[in-house]
């Protein structure tokens, strides 16, 4: 008979006060597009927190030249050459954004980890991702090319 609580949570079970004083949260894969950062976590530090891990994974999948015509030869797209996730970790102190760490996942890379501080002088922390295409992020597709899919998510689990 083991004694722990289980520290697994049910599927769409909501974050909250997990064992040992942890509290956690998580996103839902976030569909991410190459035309600007979405914010796949956000999260109000209180005082009571005392430093933490987030992990950022996701993604890429490579749709095929031409969307998914077969018949073509197999490969990248048509006009780029590698697809990452640029994904930004933000500390705020008021209204002030901090860059906290800056890193790509997919291709080759595995998921982001970063470590929280304590103390920490932030107020709230976010989690910023976006699609870039061969580097450049002003890429743009031609009308009939079909873009790589990208999802990523967070996970963010603050001791107390």
């Amino acid at each position: 008979m083991n004694p722990r609580h289980p520290t697994h949570r049910p599927p769409g079970a909501p974050p909250g006060r997990g064992p040992g004083g942890v509290d956690e949260s998580s996103s839902r894969p976030i569909a991410l597009t190459n035309k600007g950062f979405t914010e796949i976590l956000g999260m109000d530090l209180k005082p009571e927190h005392r430093g933490g891990l987030l992990r950022v994974t996701g993604q890429i999948l490579d749709v095929p030249p031409d969307g998914g015509d077969h018949t073509k030869p197999a490969g990248k797209g048509q006009t780029y050459d590698f697809a990452v996730i640029d994904v930004r970790i933000v500390g705020m102190i008021g209204s002030t954004p901090f860059a906290l760490q800056r890193g790509t996942i997919g291709s080759d890379a595995g998921p982001l980890d970063h470590v929280l501080e304590h103390p920490s002088p932030y107020k709230r922390i976010q989690v910023l991702a976006r699609l870039l295409i061969n580097g450049d992020e002003t890429f743009a597709f031609s009308t009939g090319e079909t873009a790589p899919e990208a999802s990523a998510s967070a996970q963010l689990r603050l001791a107390k």
